[in-house]
């Protein structure tokens, strides 16, 4: 299945919503709600930045799958502010009625941890990892979307973090999936899928972990190292060879799906050329993959929108394809 990201929407980065922290001091979504300014922005930011066009457009072209990232303080607690919580639950049981009319399916992705599982600004606190400190807290919101969605038709998958850090914490993070998945398992029928990120270490995730065959692992693919003097047909060659080799690996010992990839080229590759010339090498990069990732049960787009017009956004490539 091919899919989509819908990065940038409950948890805004700057590099993909620049609009929305301008002229704010603030540097991810908890310092963004922080101020009033940042918080009535990123309020009129949920309702206006995905809507009714933008779902049809999804579906008339290919998509199939939509991961929808979600962050802690999107559940009604009596620690969070109300107000943004029910803005967002309201969007996204929008999303959700509107995806079933659609034949659309959700991988509801616990992209941002209370706590941060690795202080990027994706997880909505950037610098800080301290999501040991409210595990409970965080097995109670992932347990939240998954109950809250279970009855829906259009419910395929939940992610229990995204790119949390492995070092100096893997059996914490190993402890974390156990209890979550059996948590989750006594809400979600059979058929929604668990999904668990590798922390970028495939072969140690799906080798260790006793449950394997009844978990997704989700693989994020950016390779954008480039070896001293490597031409482009060159690296396209290695990294697409690498890519092959992970998955056609890895499927064997449980389903895999990429979740996260986009159409990025190394810059070296991109200067001195016309507009036009960097718009096929894109294009050519988008289809290479997209043939590797046959194999895998789904691959998912590294978003539907960003400021950036084409690499990173796939509204505005399939529009200029």
């Amino acid at each position: 299945m091919h899919g989509v990201n819908l990065g940038g929407w409950f948890i805004p980065e700057r590099w993909m919503t620049p609009a929305l922290f301008n002229g704010i001091d603030a540097i991810d979504s908890m310092t963004l709600l922080a101020t009033d300014e940042g918080k009535r922005r990123y309020l009129h930011h949920i309702h206006e930045f995905i809507d009714d066009k933008d779902i049809e457009f999804l579906s008339q072209n290919g998509v199939r799958i939509l991961r929808v990232p979600v962050g802690w303080w999107m559940v009604n607690d009596q620690d969070e502010d109300e107000e943004v919580a029910q803005a967002c639950i309201t969007r996204l049981d929008w999303l959700f009625d509107f995806a079933e009319q659609k034949n659309l399916l959700i991988l509801l992705d616990y992209h941002a941890a209370r706590g941060s599982q690795n202080g990027k600004d994706h997880s909505g606190a950037v610098g800080l990892i301290q999501w040991k400190q409210y595990r409970a807290k965080n097995l109670f919101y992932l347990k939240y979307f998954a109950k809250r969605y279970s009855v829906s038709p259009a419910l395929w998958g939940v992610e229990l973090i995204n790119e949390p850090v492995v070092k100096r914490q893997f059996w914490f993070l190993f402890r974390y999936y156990r209890a979550a998945k059996k948590q989750l398992r006594n809400v979600l029928s059979s058929d929604v899928r668990i999904v668990i990120h590798d922390g970028f270490m495939p072969l140690l995730f799906s080798h260790i972990t006793p449950w394997r065959s009844q978990t997704v692992l989700d693989l994020h693919l950016y390779e954008i190292a480039v070896k001293k003097n490597e031409s482009v047909d060159a690296y396209f060659d290695r990294r697409d060879a690498r890519y092959r080799r992970w998955i056609h690996v890895l499927r064997h010992f449980q389903p895999v799906i990429v979740g996260e990839w986009s159409g990025v080229i190394p810059e070296t590759f991109l200067r001195d050329i016309s507009e036009n010339e960097r718009r096929k090498l894109i294009n050519e990069n988008i289809s290479r993959q997209k043939s590797i990732y046959q194999e895998a049960d789904a691959s998912i787009f590294w978003s539907f929108k960003a400021a950036d017009q084409m690499m990173w956004n796939f509204e505005t490539s399939l529009r200029r394809k």
